[in-house]
């Protein structure tokens, strides 16, 4: 598995990127994940996860977490859960797992995307709800169409990318 972090998430988590710290050619496939923080005032900070091949995504909160050694277990089952649910197995328990940092503008962007709809989505929920849902909010990205993926949602996408295999 290779995961592109940004530089505040490897510094947030303090964990080591993997190889030379300059960009590197950043390929999409299931294998491939991009992260990068969302810091919320008032609710905290959290890990987006975002598959690079179907923009599947995934929301950790990180409270209490400030080491990779602790992230990586959690991030690991929230994947397995989402492959799973799509009917591909994943052995969360046997990764080897590559640290890299992002280079893929498009997918940068895509990832700032969806930051902007969290923040919107949590705003609009603690002022008029009261509290955050964040299943549903999960729920919500991964039926967003993105135009990064001819405007598949990434539900749609990860169902293609897994029937091809």
């Amino acid at each position: 598995m290779i995961l592109h972090a940004s530089k505040a998430f490897t510094e947030h988590l303090k964990c080591e990127v993997s190889g030379p710290k300059r960009r590197l050619p950043h390929h999409s496939s299931l294998e491939s994940w991009s992260i990068d923080l969302v810091q919320l005032p008032k609710v905290g900070t959290y890990a987006l996860v975002m598959n690079d091949a179907s923009l599947s995504t995934i929301i950790i909160p990180l409270k209490g977490i400030r080491k990779f050694e602790v992230f990586l277990p959690m991030m690991l089952e929230r994947v397995a859960e989402l492959f799973v649910k799509h009917g591909l197995p994943f052995d969360s328990s046997n990764q080897t797992v590559m640290i890299l940092p992002r280079s893929n503008k498009s997918l940068i962007g895509t990832m700032n995307d969806a930051k902007s709809i969290i923040r919107d989505s949590c705003s609009y929920d603690l002022r008029y709800v009261g509290v955050i849902n964040w299943p549903d909010l999960e729920k919500e990205l991964n039926e967003t169409p993105y135009s990064r993926i001819d405007m598949d949602s990434p539900d749609e996408r990860l169902r293609k990318l897994i029937a091809s295999r």
